[in-house]
């Protein structure tokens, strides 16, 4: 009764918070692309909790994360981060490692239309994976529209490649929120070799909710839910400070 009590205040505060993490919800209450502006900084921390039944604690799993993002033009943006990838509670530590660039191909601000490139590394006690992927970013009348392809690889198998997808709906509002929903199939958050992230299933759709708090902070949660396969529930919340850069 007790981890039913809490789980349903985890529920409500995720839901009533004023905030959306596969996805980087920030950069879509923008008019830009997925590269950070110019001379930003944005340093986050961000914590998902995911459990396939209330009756089953143990089974439960937690990853936590520390990322920062920096502009380095108005085409090119790198990241870096470390933190514990998803594992059972009890083993929590610091055992992985994630770089990442993206590089701004297409940005139409007329036709309000965008296309980046992406190259992601991520280096764990299991190995070095890496993940290719291309967004799609399509914006009309306050919504923004996403398509975001992904290729998975294991740097040590070049064959072994997985396509895959995650995509989204938001709609903007003044002032800096943003409300969204999104799918995603063997994406970098459900993908067999990137990483488990939220779920266990290969499938998976998900809420967003995200806002700046201010001007230096925006808030960010998301609730997932694995679709095939599998009966997991996720929750991730993510704060982003931002130093710098014209926002």
């Amino acid at each position: 009764m007790a981890r039913a009590t809490i789980t349903a205040a985890t529920v409500l505060v995720l839901l009533f918070s004023t905030a959306g993490a596969c996805f980087d919800v920030y950069l879509f209450q923008r008019e830009g692309s997925m590269v950070y502006p110019k001379g930003m900084l944005s340093v986050e921390s961000l914590g998902e909790y995911s459990y396939n039944s209330l009756g089953n604690p143990d089974e439960d799993s937690f990853m936590a994360f520390a990322r920062a993002y920096y502009g380095v033009s108005r085409k090119f943006s790198v990241s870096v981060g470390t933190g514990s990838e998803e594992k059972p509670r009890g083993e929590f530590s610091i055992d992985a490692i994630t770089a990442s660039g993206t590089f701004n191909l297409i940005d139409n601000r007329e036709k309000s239309f965008s296309l980046d490139g992406m190259l992601a590394c991520h280096n764990t006690p299991d190995g070095l994976n890496a993940e290719v992927s291309f967004p799609v970013i399509s914006r009309k009348s306050g919504y923004v529209f996403v398509f975001h392809p992904v290729v998975e690889f294991l740097v040590e198998n070049k064959l072994n490649l997985t396509p895959g997808f995650h995509a989204g709906v938001f709609k903007v509002f003044a002032g800096g929120a943003v409300v969204g929903m999104g799918a995603e199939f063997h994406s970098g958050q459900q993908g067999p070799y990137f990483s488990k992230r939220l779920t266990d299933s290969e499938t998976a759709a998900s809420l967003f909710l995200g806002a700046m708090l201010g001007k230096n902070l925006f808030l960010q949660n998301e609730i997932a839910k694995g679709l095939h396969n599998s009966r997991d529930l996720g929750f991730a919340i993510t704060l982003k400070i931002l130093i710098g850069g014209n926002r």
